[in-house]
């Protein structure tokens, strides 16, 4: 409205308000993922998955592999796996692929899901996009090398309503509680949408940064699934 305000008016006729109901799927989707590939995700958040019987996927970037602590070594990725969780990408180096020429975008895609495939076996065939920023040229590459682009961007995926390669989801930060987490999939399950969970730092030490979640909270969030 204040956009509006402040460029003129907008004048329209034969509209109408309704209450938006999405048209779900034959039965509610949850997915777990986990982004970086921090070492944390494995130590912490790994056992009380098992603990569960639940699985999810874990999009790493490929350039951190060696940086150790505080991300993942290629045996922890492996054993994530071999555990029967998904490994997708992240790019080379976090880059926001929005500010890149189309050929240092490709690098980062193609760089990526090559070494990905040769340590943990292929195909990678999913991609999130590093602070979920894309544009209609950084999709069309994306589309060359993977089957999926998870955003950042707010909101649930309906079946009137999707696009593979725009992925919705909610986001994970140190203030989201366990109840607000029961709320979202106590939606998903009443509409029957997928609902996709972003997670980053599984930390007690809530300084470790906005997108953070105490492993006491993940513990209850799992349990609650």
């Amino acid at each position: 409205m204040r956009l509006m305000y402040q460029n003129g008016s907008l004048t329209t006729d034969d509209y109408s308000f309704v209450v938006y109901a999405p048209i779900g799927f034959n039965r509610a989707l949850v997915t777990l993922t986990f982004d970086d590939g921090w070492s944390t995700q494995y130590t912490n958040a790994l056992p009380v998955m098992k603990k569960y019987g639940l699985t999810g996927t874990f999009y790493i970037i490929s350039g951190y592999l060696t940086l150790q602590p505080d991300y993942m070594t290629v045996a922890q990725i492996a054993a994530l796996k071999a555990a029967g969780n998904q490994i997708g990408s992240h790019t080379v180096t976090h880059a926001d692929l929005t500010t890149l020429t189309a050929t240092q975008v490709n690098a980062q895609l193609k760089n990526s899901q090559t070494p990905l495939t040769n340590k943990f076996g292929g195909p990678i065939q999913d991609f999130a996009a590093p602070y979920g920023t894309y544009n209609n040229a950084t999709v069309a590459q994306v589309a060359q090398y993977y089957r999926s682009q998870r955003s950042v961007d707010p909101g649930y995926n309906s079946k009137d309503d999707f696009d593979i390669y725009r992925l919705r989801v909610q986001n994970m930060t140190n203030i989201t509680t366990p109840a607000q987490v029961q709320a979202w999939v106590a939606q998903a399950a009443h509409d029957k949408p997928w609902l996709i969970l972003v997670f980053h730092k599984i930390s007690p030490v809530l300084s470790t940064g906005e997108y953070n979640t105490t492993p006491a909270n993940f513990n209850t969030e799992m349990s609650n699934l």
